[in-house]
């Protein structure tokens, strides 16, 4: 997904990009880790709060960017 991210992006640095991910993905040190190992873009991790994943308290600002809590 990070390569394919990357790709696009570099074919449309006008762009701004979305992605959905699975909450190992979307931490930091998954995807963006890889896009920003790769290109210098700013990134931002949302994570929601899900439940037998992952409790917020034990979530730091390694993780994520902001925490969704519902």
């Amino acid at each position: 997904m990070a390569v394919n991210s990357l790709n696009h992006l570099e074919q449309h640095p006008e762009r701004i990009m979305v992605l959905l991910a699975g909450s190992g993905h979307a931490r930091k040190m998954g995807i963006p880790y890889q896009v920003g190992s790769r290109l210098p873009i700013p990134t931002t991790v949302l994570l929601t709060h899900t439940a037998d994943i992952f409790e917020p308290a034990t979530l730091t600002s390694a993780d994520a960017d902001f925490i969704i809590m519902r």
